[in-house]
Formats: structure tokens, sequence, C-alpha cells
């Protein structure tokens, strides 16, 4: 479990975790949530995205 300051949004919770926001796509509860969206209580995911040619 991951503790973060109120009001940290999900860039602010991928900085403390030194995750490239490019790179990933973010859930919680397995909905969607913009970056900068303020972290809410549940269970966040955190997706790689991959892409190629």
């Amino acid at each position: 479990m991951i503790n973060v300051p109120d009001d940290s949004t999900y860039e602010d919770l991928l900085n403390i975790m030194d995750i490239n926001q490019e790179l990933v796509i973010l859930l919680n509860d397995g909905k969607a949530v913009p970056i900068d969206d303020i972290v809410v209580e549940g269970t966040v995911t955190i997706l790689k995205a991959i892409s190629g040619g």
C-alpha cells in the first residue's frame, strides 16, 4: 500500500513511484482515470502501454 498526501494527483503518485506517465494507463477500481485527477481511495492499477510497428 502506498499513502500519498491529501489532494495528490495521480501524476504525483507516479512521480513518487518514479514511473514515466507517458508510458502507462491508470485505473482505479477498474475505471480509467485522468492523470490530473485527485487520488481517491481504491485499488489503483498501473498498466504499461505497449506500442510498436
